[in-house]
């Protein structure tokens, strides 16, 4: 069967509205006024911008790594290997392909069940989302919120409630999905029992008091070096910022970026940006240039090593992972794999 449209694709409309929002963020602009604030940046600090950037990946390697240590130890540089390949994966395909295509790269190189690796990406999102709704709590005390603000922060305690709960489901209420397997099927509840089952041991961290307060302790140092990353910018740039106002630009660009509209966030990210600044009376101007430097420093350093584990391992491509086979048992089946 011949493939829809590309006009039909979500790649196609996701490089339509990148256009269109860069051409709101460029329409107005004095190219050689923003090259001037450009080249104003002071390139000690940008330096550490681009340190800090780099141990973002870091450290949600390592986290990734403790999440998955009660399934199979794995070293280190191999997870940041396969969380960079993931991440490039994530900027070219569209929307959430990446995240799933992680999940592929992991079972392939390591042999772990895909359910189970995309339970531990699961408890990542988790993770962060709690983080980032506790730091969103903390500044509420310092910046009033506007109202589409405070929707998208009910929203996402909404979705963490729901997250948390289908968690707990799984890992500590089996009894449950024994009285769904009744009224199905033989053959629908075998596939549902071993998808259950599976995914429940990707969460075995969920049992380690140990483990968890590693997990969140990770997320956490993710988050503010994040943050510390978007400050050392705004003192590069010389813009007059409260200490807390990092913080709101992070805050904004991941509520807006939560949800993946463009390849690799070209034009959502400026948008963001120049509408987080505004807040402080930084001109259109000035914001964008922010926006895209801190962007470039936010893709660039890790694509390059995405792209260098993927040469180095020849084994792969967009291509490869754009379709990822489901994992489902066969009847005469008896172990995971």
């Amino acid at each position: 069967m011949a493939g829809k449209p590309f006009y039909k694709s979500k790649r196609f409309w996701g490089v339509i509205f990148s256009l269109g929002f860069l051409y709101y963020c460029f329409y107005d602009i004095n190219l050689k006024a923003l090259w001037g604030v450009i080249s104003g940046i002071h390139p000690l600090f940008l330096v550490g911008a681009l340190v800090c950037q780099l141990l973002i990946p870091v450290w949600k390697s390592l986290r990734w790594k403790f999440i998955l240590d009660p399934i199979k130890k794995i070293r280190f540089w191999d997870m940041f290997s396969v969380f960079s390949m993931g991440w490039v994966l994530n900027v070219s395909l569209p929307m959430l392909t990446g995240q799933v295509a992680r999940t592929f790269l992991l079972s392939k190189k390591h042999q772990i069940a895909k359910t189970k690796s995309f339970a531990s990406i699961a408890l990542e999102i988790i993770f962060d989302g709690s983080s980032l709704l506790i730091l969103m709590t903390l500044l509420s005390f310092f910046f009033a919120f506007p109202t589409w603000l405070i929707k998208g922060q009910h929203t996402l305690a909404l979705f963490l409630g729901i997250g948390i709960l289908l968690l707990y489901l799984l890992i500590l209420n089996q009894k449950l999905f024994t009285k769904i397997k009744e009224k199905f099927p033989h053959k629908v509840t075998e596939k549902i029992e071993y998808i259950s089952a599976s995914f429940s041991e990707g969460l075995q961290i969920l049992k380690s008091s140990k483990h968890l307060v590693i997990v969140g302790s990770l997320s956490f140092l993710a988050w503010f070096t994040q943050v510390l990353t978007v400050t050392l910018l705004i003192v590069a740039f010389g813009f007059q910022l409260p200490v807390w106002g990092a913080i709101v630009i992070v805050v904004i660009n991941t509520l807006m970026l939560m949800f993946p509209i463009t390849p690799a966030n070209i034009g959502t990210f400026q948008i963001a940006t120049i509408g987080g600044l505004a807040f402080f009376g930084i001109s259109k101007t000035e914001a964008l240039s922010l926006g895209l430097l801190l962007h470039a420093i936010d893709i660039i350093p890790l694509l390059t090593l995405g792209i260098f584990f993927m040469t180095f391992e020849k084994r792969v491509s967009p291509r490869a992972v754009e379709s990822v086979p489901s994992e489902v048992p066969q009847a005469h089946q008896t172990k995971v794999p």
